[in-house]
């Protein structure tokens, strides 16, 4: 009787763990709508313990499956999306909790040799599955929504090896406490493995929670230090205002001395020198004009910065800009591609000897969509050779292109864009288009 009450409690167990997995599955995919949370939780706990009644009634496996699928279709109401998306999320999400189903199935048949009939009957082995099925299916559905999102993040490997560990380690003491308990007629051992594997599958919870602040630290670092990159764009480019500022402050004092100079010369009759010093008034307000006034501040602060710092190296910039004020576009995500594309290519040019150093840059916003294309001029004898998808130069000249490319192509990514590089004719092409912005 004991044994029959702690597997059906194991099975509401793990039925309510299978909300839990598709909530973290459709945090990751869709967007969560504004509703109460405490309704949510409750919808999501009925689900789970409605699965639980039926699993452990035995209605039949199709029933079962039909009802869980109907069950997370109605719970993707809570999230904003299409029809065609949840319909294609809930069929990825099924693939991934019958797979590990399978898997776990086809384990237990290896360890134990025997047959499906046979592993499903129930007793330990069945237990074992049901845990170790969906502690697999959390390390899968994890591993998927952590790769789908924002990828500036890049948690080191030791994590992944802990996310890994916790739940194999788990499985394997969950078996050895099954097998100590077969062999062990004591009740209190018995009552206190039951608590042991209760324990385990809280740790698994603990382990997974843990992961997700660690991963929102990591973000947090990451975004702190394009935040930080960005503010220095401004603060070069409030730099930059200041001194032009000033520029024309001292020409307008000067302004009343400089017409009656051109005054002088034209009583003089001497109009071409007045010409050559009204142009040489011209050219002094050119020099105060700012680069770029888009009226899209973070695009105009980091195009000027960038255009500032190619001046100074003495690189000609070739400039087409046309964006509107306003884009739905992060600014740290402007300043993650921009910022590292034309950093890649001052570094390029700056390197340059008895070469033009020329840098072309063509923004266009079209249709909701934004076009870039970012040329500069490099030695035709530099030969930039591919690792993976991304250009790397040779040993001398590692960091003329690459940094940060990934970073860009993952930026890219994050409006459904296209990033793409090109050498040739003796420029390096950057290109790049982010849709729906």
């Amino acid at each position: 009787m004991n044994n029959v009450l702690f597997m059906n409690a194991i099975e509401v167990l793990t039925s309510i763990f299978e909300p839990f997995i598709v909530n973290i599955f459709f945090n990751s995919f869709f967007v969560k709508k504004n509703v109460s949370k405490v309704l949510k939780l409750t919808c999501f706990l009925l689900f789970g313990m409605l699965s639980a009644a039926v699993s452990i009634v035995g209605i039949g496996a199709l029933f079962n499956s039909a009802l869980f699928v109907g069950g997370v279709f109605l719970l993707s109401f809570f999230y904003e999306s299409s029809f065609k998306n949840k319909i294609f999320y809930i069929v990825i999400l099924m693939s991934f909790l019958i797979a590990s189903e399978v898997f776990t199935l086809f384990i237990i048949m290896l360890l134990t040799n025997t047959g499906p009939e046979t592993a499903l009957e129930p007793g330990a082995m069945r237990l074992i599955g049901l845990i170790a099925s969906k502690m697999i299916a959390l390390f899968i559905v994890k591993t998927v929504c952590v790769l789908k999102q924002n990828s500036q993040v890049k948690i080191p490997y030791l994590y992944w090896f802990m996310l890994l560990a916790i739940p194999i380690i788990s499985i394997v003491t969950i078996h050895t406490i099954f097998t100590f308990n077969v062999t062990i007629s004591d009740s209190n051992y018995n009552l206190l493995s039951y608590i042991s594997i209760v324990g385990m599958l809280l740790i698994n919870f603990v382990v997974f929670y843990l992961f997700d602040v660690i991963q929102e630290k990591f973000l947090e670092q990451t975004r702190y230090k394009f935040l930080e990159q960005q503010i220095n764009y401004q603060l070069e480019h409030y730099k930059s205002l200041e001194l032009s500022q000033t520029k024309t402050n001292k020409l307008r004092h000067d302004m009343k001395n400089h017409l009656l100079c051109i005054k002088g010369l034209i009583d003089g009759n001497n109009p071409d020198e007045a010409t050559k010093y009204i142009k040489s008034i011209f050219d002094l307000m050119a020099d105060n004009k700012n680069e770029i006034n888009t009226g899209n501040h973070v695009f105009d602060c980091l195009l000027n910065s960038k255009i500032a710092l190619a001046a100074n190296n003495n690189i000609n910039v070739d400039k087409d800009i046309k964006v509107p004020p306003k884009m739905n576009i992060e600014p740290v995500d402007i300043c993650v591609i921009l910022g590292n594309a034309l950093d890649n290519a001052i570094e390029c040019c700056s390197k340059l000897v008895d070469i033009e150093k020329i840098i072309k840059i063509k923004i266009e916003y079209i249709n909701s969509n934004l076009f870039c294309i970012i040329k500069n001029s490099m030695n035709m004898n530099d030969k930039l050779n591919k690792k993976g998808k991304y250009y790397i130069t040779s040993k001398q000249e590692k960091s003329m292109h690459g940094f940060g490319l990934e970073n860009m192509d993952n930026t890219v990514a994050k409006y459904n864009g296209i990033l793409d590089f090109e050498q040739k004719d003796g420029f390096f092409t950057l290109s790049f288009v982010l849709y729906d912005v």
